[in-house]
Order: C-alpha cells, then sequence, then structure tokens
C-alpha cells in the first residue's frame, strides 16, 4: 500500500514555523504488517554496540581537536618551564599526536588540523610550519596517505 505524505519542516516553539513548500511531497511505501514487525524484530535483537564501531582514530581525533586550545592556553599563561602545567599539557599532547598513526582519513585531517594549529604565529598573524611540530606532521600525514593507499 502506498501512502502520500507531505514533508512539513520541524522548528522549535520559539521560532516562528516556516511556510510549507506545496511542491515538496514524498511518497513512502510503508511495509506490510509482517514486514513491519520483523523489522522491529532484527532491530531488537541487535545489540546497539554491535551496530556502531567505533573509529579506530577516535583517540587520536580527541587529542588533535583539544591541541589547539591546549596551544592558546599555553601562550596565554604558559610559561615553558618544566614544572609549568601548561607546558606539561602541551609535551603530552604534542607527543601523542606525534606518535600516533592514523588508520583512517577523518584521523588524518585531525592530525592535518593540529598541523596547522601548531604553525600558526599569533603574533604575525600568518602560518609558518618551518621549525615547528607542524612540518613534520604534514610529512607524516603525506607518508600516512601513502600507506592508507598502498604504497608503502
Amino acid at each position: 500500500m502506498n501512502r502520500t505524505f507531505r514533508a512539513l519542516p520541524q522548528a522549535p516553539r520559539e521560532v516562528p514555523p516556516r511556510k510549507p513548500s506545496p511542491s515538496v511531497v514524498v511518497a513512502v511505501k510503508v511495509p506490510p504488517r509482517r514486514g513491519f514487525l520483523g523489522i522491529l524484530a532484527a532491530v531488537a535483537v541487535t545489540p546497539a554496540a554491535a551496530t556502531i564501531a567505533p573509529s579506530p582514530d577516535a583517540d587520536l581525533i580527541r587529542i588533535c581537536e583539544a591541541h589547539p586550545a591546549i596551544l592558546k592556553a599555553l601562550d596565554k599563561h604558559g610559561s615553558g618551564e618544566d614544572d609549568c602545567p601548561f607546558w606539561l599539557a602541551y609535551v603530552r599532547s604534542r607527543d601523542a599526536i606525534h606518535t600516533a598513526v592514523p588508520m583512517t582519513l577523518a584521523g588524518m585531517i585531525a592530525k592535518a588540523r593540529a598541523a596547522k594549529a601548531e604553525a600558526f604565529n599569533s603574533e604575525s598573524g600568518t602560518e609558518i610550519p618551518h621549525g615547528t611540530p607542524g612540518e613534520t606532521w604534514g610529512w607524516d600525514i603525506v607518508n600516512d596517505l601513502l600507506r592508507l593507499e598502498g604504497m608503502l
């Protein structure tokens, strides 16, 4: 049995609703009752953890996303001395990113964003990768891409 439903935009109560477009019409094929119940039974039996696999680069991505904030905190409050907590947080983050080997393109992109943060010079507002960990990470990403493609 085919039924035609009109898709209406959903909005929070605080925002006045938009006028629905008269041209938006969606045809939805409704499965028979037995088919629908079979789908529900299959979903109910499948554990949720088995359907969503975590990324092998989840830790690397999390560290890389936090790295720019660590750099800013170090720049604003850090002394660069061995007992400075901002410096120690930076060293842990930098070393973790440096030793990580991304397994996915998402991990490589996260590492590239961390490299750009390393190359950013807040005084001049420019990116200068030379002499920063970002320079090394950039070359690591080149090798990671080739490894992912099977060329290394």
